[in-house]
């Protein structure tokens, strides 16, 4: 399987790293461990993208906006070495 080229793309419910989301706490929660030790046991990383960071908004009320990344392309060792260069864009 690692040798076959595949990856995935979807718009996941949690941020993968603190980085991706634009708001006041910086705790990893429960949802983002258990997405990061998914993608670290099925061997992920992200595709090279351009385009819009943040491509989540919510606005609790009374609050001030959360941005999130939430959308991913991700793939495997061997997508990123038969597809040299690959990347998206988010619009």
């Amino acid at each position: 399987m690692y040798n076959i080229a595949w990856y995935f793309l979807g718009d996941f419910n949690s941020a993968l790293n603190l980085e991706d989301k634009l708001e006041s706490s910086s705790v990893i929660d429960i949802a983002m461990q258990e997405f990061k030790e998914c993608v670290d046991q099925i061997e992920v990383s992200d595709v090279n993208r351009s385009g819009l960071q943040f491509r989540w908004n919510q606005k609790p009320r009374g609050v001030d906006g959360m941005l999130k990344k939430i959308d991913r392309i991700m793939a495997n060792l061997g997508f990123m070495d038969t597809f040299l260069g690959a990347y998206a864009i988010l619009q």
